[in-house]
């Protein structure tokens, strides 16, 4: 619940996204939401939720001013212990429409180690958040090239 929480509130990425500079809610109501995100470099991004799964999960779509979309999907499971995990996964938009067989090398020796780099931070900074209920400061876990 406590996760849920955390991940599903307006304005969120403030708390907890090292890497945020403001996010701020266009619209918060039952099926329209809608946020901006301006990373630290100043980098400008609208998410769209597709799906908001009460205490498992979001889906949603964020997309630069050009308009290039990334699939993301938030996937809150439960272990045996009554705890908790975060699993991020982006589907990301940058070799979208390259053809499979460019886009591998790229893919997996760039996007992919950056990605995760940045998914670290992201759940780093939430886990910070949660256990020390403290807002994470500006590149708590270190600057990243994309965003910082």
């Amino acid at each position: 619940k406590t996760l849920w929480e955390a991940i599903s509130s307006s304005d969120n990425l403030e708390l907890f996204h090292p890497h945020c500079k403001s996010n701020n809610s266009i619209s918060w109501e039952r099926n329209h939401y809608f946020d901006n995100l301006i990373y630290l470099n100043n980098k400008k991004y609208k998410s769209v939720f597709l799906k908001k799964n009460k205490n498992s999960g979001n889906e949603l779509l964020i997309s630069t001013l050009q308009n290039k979309k990334s699939h993301v999907i938030w996937r809150i499971t439960e272990t045996n212990n009554l705890k908790s995990n975060l699993r991020i996964t982006i589907y990301p938009h940058l070799l979208a429409t390259w053809p499979k067989m460019l886009y591998y090398l790229p893919l997996k020796f760039i996007i992919e180690p950056r990605l995760k780099s940045y998914l670290f931070c992201v759940i780093s900074g939430l886990n910070y958040f949660l256990n020390e209920t403290k807002k994470v400061s500006k590149n708590h876990f270190g600057t990243h090239k994309w965003f910082s």
